[in-house]
């Protein structure tokens, strides 16, 4: 058997519950035992070192962040859902993420935090996901106190928050930088191809069976 249920039953010597029962269970849970549970699985394998060799050179695991989609939900679903006017002047309620994942460059993934974006009294602005991040970067950082990560973000997150969170937690970065992020930043940028010092290229060659690091000047045409 190489199905789920086949390692379910391996793993567990029983079979897989009735979905309603699943959903019977979920309904009780709270967030927090969710969240329990994926943090010692996640801490788990890591401590078997099973994705150490997925390190970005060697070093850091590649964190990627990024806003999620959960749901639509209708009006008086709950007090946290996000408001929305449409164009037609109707109100979409909806629930968003922002989602955690250590990912391998072979494409495998697991979540290690999730914070849900959402309409509380205690924000005095609408939620979003810059503030979400924020919150975020304090539960990785509790969680995985000791663990070097690489944080992966898209084009939303060039701002001072992000990186101050990222200097002070130790992490390194890669962040999408896209024209109209930090205006005077972007200005430097565009100005880099004329500093000569600013023209070299890094890339990993292969020579006599092995590879190496070569440096190279000037721009591409």
């Amino acid at each position: 058997m190489s199905s789920f249920s086949g390692y379910f039953w391996r793993l567990f010597k029983t079979r897989l519950p009735h979905t309603d029962s699943v959903e019977d269970v979920m309904r009780v849970l709270d967030d927090e035992h969710l969240e329990c549970l994926k943090t010692e699985l996640g801490k788990g394998l890591l401590a078997k070192k099973r994705f150490r060799k997925y390190r970005v050179r060697g070093q850091a695991y590649q964190v990627v962040l990024d806003g999620t989609h959960v749901t639509d939900v209708p009006e008086g679903h709950c007090p946290h859902g996000l408001p929305q006017t449409v164009p037609n002047g109707r109100v979409r309620y909806f629930h968003n993420v922002v989602e955690a994942k250590l990912v391998g460059d072979n494409g495998f993934c697991i979540s290690l935090a999730t914070e849900w974006i959402e309409h509380a009294a205690e924000y005095e602005k609408q939620d979003c996901e810059l503030k979400a991040f924020a919150r975020l970067a304090e539960t990785l950082k509790r969680r995985y106190p000791r663990l070097s990560l690489g944080i992966v973000a898209d084009g939303l997150s060039p701002n001072q928050t992000f990186f101050r969170r990222c200097q002070e937690n130790g992490w390194d970065w890669i962040v999408t930088f896209k024209d109209g992020n930090l205006p005077s930043v972007w200005t430097r940028v565009g100005q880099r191809p004329a500093l000569r010092h600013c023209r070299r290229k890094e890339e990993g060659v292969w020579q006599g069976g092995r590879r190496v690091t070569a440096h190279t000047s000037g721009i591409p045409a």
